[in-house]
């Protein structure tokens, strides 16, 4: 957006430093084709060190639910952030994360849902985009599919507190 501000290091490293030119809802349909993309590289930067984080690095807060729990990143992606942002122009709802980037989020459960945690991995087969409640919707209905007091009888569909939540 051009907007500047000074500060010192630290306040820009944990994001104190907000853009007061930016719309509600993180809307950044202000910006032009270049700052678009330059956002989206950079957004997606910060998913691809977060998901190698999550699974390699044993003092991350998330290991025990990614690394310790087996899942793992294909090699392609774990040695290449180019690669990664190249494959992922190609990942299922893409254009919906490319226009509405707080909105949609990496997910690697919803196409193997079916399969053990510690036999998930994050790669270009493997992964879609979907919206932050789809994703948390899903996290939940695989988080309790396996507890028989939390289960229907159909497949994917799970109790939550006195809603009922379903995979579509």
């Amino acid at each position: 957006t051009g907007y500047k501000y000074t500060t010192d290091v630290n306040n820009a490293r944990n994001g104190n430093v907000k853009d007061p030119t930016i719309k509600p809802l993180n809307d950044i349909s202000a910006f032009d084709n270049e700052r678009r993309e330059e956002f989206i590289r950079y957004k997606l930067w910060h998913n691809w060190k977060d998901m190698i984080r999550r699974c390699t690095n044993t003092s991350h807060k998330e290991y025990y639910a990614y690394g310790n729990a087996g899942i793992t990143i294909c090699n392609e992606w774990l040695n290449s952030f180019d690669t990664y942002f190249e494959d992922c122009h190609d990942l299922f709802q893409f254009d919906l994360f490319y226009n509405f980037p707080y909105q949609y989020q990496l997910d690697k459960d919803y196409l193997q849902i079916s399969l053990p945690k510690d036999q998930r991995i994050y790669s270009k087969e493997t992964c879609v985009f979907l919206s932050n409640r789809d994703n948390k919707n899903l996290a939940a209905i695989d988080n309790h599919k396996n507890n028989p007091n939390l289960t229907s009888n159909y497949y994917g569909v799970c109790k939550i507190n006195k809603w009922w939540l379903f995979k579509m």
